[in-house]
């Protein structure tokens, strides 16, 4: 709470609304111009992006606040892929996430989801996921557009075979800053998160080279605007 206070950030106090198991969330309220600021003094004291969700309104942070952090009827399914797995792990290339980390890094002055460099990057990576998955029927490429910004999400979609309403997501996020972050300013973010993204492509490329339609939905997700 001292950060959000040192930006003008106010607190509600309601934590009696919230939901029994989601201690240490609290409803506040800021200006949008200090969510950059808020940003960097969450990575400068913290060591973390974020540590917050935006709402538009009171009403949906109080509704968001009385739910549980964990959902207790979820039962993750068993881990019974090993072998696939350990058998797939020498084809993952280093030079690969390197060149993806170089790309997203240099090609780009920052990838602040306001400026050219993060709408540039989402297109730049969108291109790149298609060049993966092409010629795959149960495979395609979106960009998920955000209201107030023009940095879209990239995502891929391989629809499940067997339970394709199933899901199973994996992401990074696309977007980098310096806190205070403009149009002009330098935030190559190759390990805030281009080194994510990376990651995630070169698995993206391993698991799809396989040729084999995954039983359930899985999605690939660059998210935009992860830093504010």
């Amino acid at each position: 709470m001292a950060d959000l206070k040192r930006v003008g950030g106010k607190e509600f106090m309601l934590n009696s609304l919230a939901a029994p198991d989601s201690q240490g969330v609290s409803v506040a309220q800021i200006n949008e111009s200090q969510l950059s600021s808020l940003s960097r003094l969450m990575h400068k004291n913290h060591n973390r992006c974020g540590g917050y969700i935006v709402h538009k309104s009171l009403q949906s942070a109080l509704v968001a606040q009385q739910q549980p952090l964990v959902d207790n009827g979820f039962v993750a399914s068993a881990f019974t892929e090993a072998d696939t797995v350990n058998r797939l792990l020498p084809n993952l290339a280093k030079e690969n996430i390197v060149d993806t980390i170089n790309y997203l890094s240099t090609t780009f002055n920052n990838r602040y989801y306001t400026t050219s460099g993060g709408s540039d990057a989402s297109d730049g990576l969108k291109a790149r996921w298609e060049g993966i998955v092409s010629g795959l029927s149960y495979a395609s490429v979106t960009q998920v557009a955000h209201s107030g910004y023009g940095q879209k999400s990239v995502l891929v979609t391989l629809t499940g075979s067997e339970k394709p309403n199933e899901y199973v997501v994996i992401g990074g996020h696309l977007d980098s800053t310096i806190g205070s972050t403009n149009e002009n300013s330098t935030a190559p973010g190759a390990d805030d998160d281009a080194s994510g993204i990376a990651t995630l492509t070169e698995v993206m490329r391993v698991f799809v080279s396989e040729g084999v339609q995954p039983k359930r939905t899985v999605k690939f997700y660059a998210y935009a605007a992860e830093e504010v």
